[in-house]
């Protein structure tokens, strides 16, 4: 009963935490007073009201590393790059980040141009704010492709946490540049200059024909001979 007249501090403090709440939360504080004076005991004393604002900072996002990727076969550093992904806030449960893949990357990935790591990554709420890597190959062949130019990887979220599930994610695009080229080589022998073969009775010249990159199925070069003979007066 000596502390009667001193007043007791009682502390009310908001969580500061990394969750997209709700934006105002309303709670209310009852008291109960229980003492062996009667004139005390079950005293009605009034409630506390308590507002807790949200702090406007924790909005829930997806931050993707890069709007871009550019690959280029057989380059020694562009042949490979890695894209980060990573939550803006922590969730209240399992986040699943499924990629899909533009038609044309998704053919490049199965004639074995390039790889990707994985399509789908998952954060849990210890996770969240540690970034999760994605990493694109361009593999170095001898084949000629066309190049993939700019084409869509779209991103789509998966929750329980209705704050992440189905969010909006921007879109990152993809480029690969082939280092190999469609065409043959003709490689001059004896008697000839450039394309032209000058030959006198009895001789011979040769000369070689080799495709510039590897095809995907037989090649047949068929030599049509103009038997027209061009009389050359000297």
């Amino acid at each position: 009963a000596g502390t009667w007249d001193t007043p007791q501090t009682i502390t009310v403090q908001g969580v500061d935490n990394n969750i997209d709440d709700l934006g105002i939360a309303g709670m209310q504080l009852d008291t109960a007073v229980t003492s062996n004076d009667a004139l005390y005991n079950n005293l009605a004393a009034p409630s506390i009201q308590i507002e807790l604002l949200e702090d406007n900072s924790d909005v829930a996002g997806v931050t993707i590393g890069a709007a871009a990727i550019s690959l280029e076969e057989g380059h020694a550093t562009n042949n490979q790059k890695s894209l980060s992904v990573v939550l803006d806030t922590e969730p209240t449960d399992d986040v699943t980040i499924n990629l899909t893949l533009h038609a044309d990357i998704t053919a490049a990935i199965a004639a074995g141009r390039l790889t990707v790591s994985t399509t789908s990554l998952t954060f849990t709420p210890a996770n969240h704010s540690t970034p999760q890597n994605i990493i694109f190959t361009a593999i170095d062949d001898n084949i000629a492709y066309s190049n993939i130019v700019a084409k869509d990887i779209d991103f789509a979220a998966v929750s329980n946490d209705a704050n992440y599930n189905q969010i909006q994610i921007a879109s990152t695009t993809l480029s690969l540049t082939d280092n190999d080229t469609f065409g043959a080589t003709i490689t001059p022998g004896p008697n000839m200059v450039g394309n032209n073969i000058t030959i006198n009775e009895g001789e011979t010249s040769t000369f070689t024909v080799e495709l510039n990159s590897e095809p995907l199925d037989t090649v047949t070069i068929t030599l049509n001979v103009d038997t027209v003979l061009i009389p050359i007066l000297g």
